[in-house]
């Protein structure tokens, strides 16, 4: 069975619920999920009772192709981790975190730019190209923008926290297009990362701070109780279940290669837990 993850808390114990159904089960039961934690954590019934609400309260988020379904005290699953995989990534890391960048934190960036595709039609990556500084992404950005270069990045600035811009252009041949920079986190600690600084990019190039949008994308399903917070803090907040959304959706495309990747990635993590 999956390790139970930590801290303990019903966000993530409804986490590893989902984790648990796309991987090793088809259905799974309120007295298992409470065995399995009274075994490893030593907790009460309160903590499952409110695992089962959280799954019951995502079910609306997750939208029209759901995940899981909840016949009383059991939770079945509607399919395996490989219908989605990118979800089965972003399930991951939320249960278990991101410990240290790794292979599967570029996946996430790619799949959020694919995501953001579907609803922007087109956008630019800053945090994942391999082999090239900066400066000169900046430099090509600002020409797809049709606009202006202003300053150079200090050699310490590497993205300024900026993983992907998608953008929607007008086709005349002028600047002044609709732009959303995207900080990408898989960790759990997503809460404790600096807003996107939009200020500093205006050095780099010219644009409308008027139709420009700060936006995070996490894996975790963010608690209602900190999604007013969220959205004050950072603006345009994707969190798993906005972006599940969409990959469900028939509008989303992964590339073959991508998805190999991330099958690739998903299934060694797994079989590590």
């Amino acid at each position: 069975m999956l390790r139970l993850p930590s801290p303990h808390d019903p966000s993530r114990l409804a986490d590893w619920v989902e984790l648990f159904l796309l991987w090793e089960s088809s259905s799974i039961s309120k007295s298992k999920v409470l065995s399995a934690v009274d075994d490893e954590w030593s907790e009460d019934e309160e903590m499952v009772d409110s695992a089962f609400l959280e799954l019951r309260r995502r079910l609306d988020l997750y939208g029209r192709v759901k995940p899981y379904r909840i016949s009383g005290s059991v939770v079945y699953r509607n399919f395996t981790w490989k219908k989605f995989p990118e979800h089965t990534l972003s399930v991951f890391y939320s249960t278990y975190g991101a410990r240290f960048p790794d292979h599967g934190t570029k996946l996430f960036e790619r799949i959020t730019q694919l995501c953001t595709e579907v609803s922007f039609s087109s956008s630019f990556p800053f945090g994942f190209p391999q082999g090239k500084s900066f400066t000169s992404r900046l430099d090509e950005f600002a020409g797809l923008m049709r606009t202006k270069r202003i300053d150079d990045p200090q050699p310490a600035d590497n993205d300024r926290n900026v993983d992907v811009i998608a953008y929607k252009r007008f086709d005349d041949h002028r600047d002044n297009s609709v732009l959303m920079f995207i900080q990408c986190t898989a960790g759990a600690k997503w809460n404790t990362k600096k807003p996107v600084p939009i200020e500093s990019f205006k050095r780099y190039f010219h644009f409308s701070g008027k139709a420009t949008i700060s936006s995070l994308a996490i894996t975790q399903v963010i608690d209602l109780n900190d999604w007013r917070n969220a959205t004050d803090d950072y603006g345009i907040v994707l969190d798993r279940a906005r972006l599940y959304r969409i990959i469900s959706s028939t509008s989303f495309t992964s590339k073959t290669s991508l998805r190999n990747s991330i099958l690739k990635w998903c299934s060694g993590k797994l079989k590590e837990k």
